[in-house]
């Protein structure tokens, strides 16, 4: 008798601890390269020469948590941007006017401590691309030229 409870002690412990590992595995969502091709099917074969150097995730109790990154390139990733564009449907992929709304929703986003030195210098020449995926977020694109800095921002939900 005290074997069978003891078994189901050891058995229940296994799996609450199963079930612990299983949430835990699917709080993480890899790299912000990992997220860009899984989640926004964004051909990352074409981010070459380039390093992450800020990948920074917020916090939030239901959804999906805002994440802010920056890729930094080594020379001007034109085949990359350019693969937003969709010339079947004469859809340019990247707007170069200034977009205030973007700053906004950043700032709004106060789960998120952004070093100052990887914060977006919005005077500076900037191109942008929005995407938005109910399933998963809102995505920001942010590519600064002057500098080859690449901000990537998901909004969460």
């Amino acid at each position: 008798m005290k074997f069978i409870k003891k078994s189901r002690k050891s058995f229940l412990s296994m799996f609450v601890l199963l079930i612990c590992v299983i949430a835990f595995a699917g709080c993480t969502r890899g790299t912000v390269i990992d997220r860009l091709k899984n989640m926004y099917n964004v051909d990352t074969r074409l981010l070459t020469n380039c390093e992450i150097v800020c990948d920074i995730s917020g916090e939030t109790f239901t959804g999906y948590a805002p994440h802010y990154a920056v890729i930094q390139f080594n020379a001007e990733p034109t085949e990359f941007l350019q693969s937003f564009d969709n010339v079947k449907e004469n859809i340019k992929g990247f707007s170069s006017e200034k977009n205030e709304e973007i700053k906004n929703s950043i700032d709004a986003h106060s789960c998120m401590e952004i070093p100052t030195e990887y914060y977006p210098e919005w005077d500076d020449e900037y191109i942008w691309y929005y995407s938005y995926d109910v399933r998963v977020s809102a995505l920001y694109l942010i590519y600064f030229p002057n500098d080859y800095k690449l901000v990537v921002y998901e909004a969460g939900h």
